[in-house]
């Protein structure tokens, strides 16, 4: 189990995450997805708090969000993390999948893997099953191997077991009749250290969903932002590739000075509001920071690898909040250079803003 959840971290980042995409489509939004009758001839990367995917996608989907409705033809691999996950569609190879909620009918191709709260499998699976849950309904057929870890386990009065099933829980599978068992299903019983094991594996998975769920936070908005803003943003990544030391400092002084002297405001009556306005704008800017100094890390990176003029772009910003994610598990090497980068993107950015101030006055 210990294991299991390594290898669904940090293939799911793999997945999430190439470095090189081509051809791929991206779709962001508060509620978005791939319509009914819609083709996507490449790769989707999709983000949003509701998500329906009814088209067809003719390669590998990456998904992420709060409700999700798969009921359309996913020709390759389906790889995601969200809440409440309803898979009605046609998977062409594997699922990789972490969810509070996971319901799978449609049939699946290879193999799949998930996490969940809850797991709800009613379809055929052509390749090896291994999930982790509080709650496991199996009522499908499963010619292959699966490997269940859960609190309690049911197989439906619709299961067809030929293959081997070996599940790990607190106590014995509930068997509904109708359910047609001519293959092995072997119960391993949980200790008091299995279970304590347990528990610390679910710490890690929530780890993993949390890491995973940031990410895909800070790429749609620093995708959102940096798109948006590409010209802004290109004045941005110049100022700190040609001023870098000049940027750290006037970011340093920036986060020293101003926090104290927004609170020295804040504490008297006519300072009061311009404190609190103070602060705010401090939180934002910092808000802001996070997004950006990804985009400001990934321009740069593609500057020196190509050795050309500065870029913005989705791939650059796919390849910047990459780096920036996995320097944030190297100890202390990966978080100065991280602290740097925010710190040089936050001076870049007060001296972009003063600017602006200036030639308003």
């Amino acid at each position: 189990m210990n294991k299991f959840y390594k290898y669904f971290a940090f293939t799911s980042l793999l997945f999430l995450v190439p470095f090189v995409v081509f051809g791929a489509e991206f779709v962001f939004g508060k509620s978005t997805g791939v319509s009914k009758g819609v083709v996507v001839d490449n790769d989707l990367y999709s983000a949003g708090s509701t998500m329906v995917i009814s088209g067809d996608v003719l390669g590998d989907a990456y998904i992420a969000g709060g409700n999700i409705i798969v009921d359309g033809f996913i020709s390759e691999d389906l790889v995601g993390v969200g809440g409440n996950v309803t898979i009605t569609g046609n998977i062409g190879d594997d699922i990789r999948m972490a969810a509070g909620t996971l319901i799978v009918r449609g049939s699946v191709g290879g193999d799949m893997i998930a996490g969940a709260g809850n797991i709800d499998v009613e379809t055929s699976v052509e390749g090896d099953i291994r999930i982790a849950a509080g709650e496991v309904y199996l009522n499908g057929p499963v010619t292959g191997r699966a490997r269940i870890d859960a609190d309690k386990v049911t197989i439906g009065r619709n299961a067809v077991i030929t293959g081997e099933v070996v599940y790990h829980a607190s106590q014995e599978a509930i068997v509904e009749n109708g359910a047609d068992i001519s293959g092995t299903l072997t119960y391993e019983p949980i200790g008091i250290k299995d279970s304590r094991d347990k528990l610390n594996e679910k710490a890690r998975a929530f780890f993993a969903f949390f890491t995973i769920t940031k990410f895909l936070m800070i790429l749609a908005g620093a995708l959102i932002l940096g798109l948006m803003f590409k010209k802004y943003m290109v004045e941005l990544v110049e100022r700190v590739y040609d001023k870098t030391l000049v940027e750290i400092g006037r970011g340093f002084a920036f986060m020293i000075l101003a926090p104290v002297i927004s609170i020295i405001l804040l504490v008297t009556v006519i300072g009061a509001p311009i404190g609190f306005l103070g602060l705010i704008g401090i939180l934002g800017l910092m808000i802001f920071t996070c997004l950006m100094a990804p985009v400001v890390l990934g321009s740069i990176l593609y500057k020196w690898l190509s050795k050309g003029k500065v870029k913005v772009d989705w791939k650059t910003i796919l390849l910047g909040v990459t780096v920036f994610s996995l320097l944030s598990f190297i100890p202390i090497i990966g978080w100065i250079i991280q602290l740097i980068v925010a710190i040089a993107t936050t001076g870049a950015i007060v001296y972009t803003k003063w600017q602006l101030v200036k030639n308003w006055r």
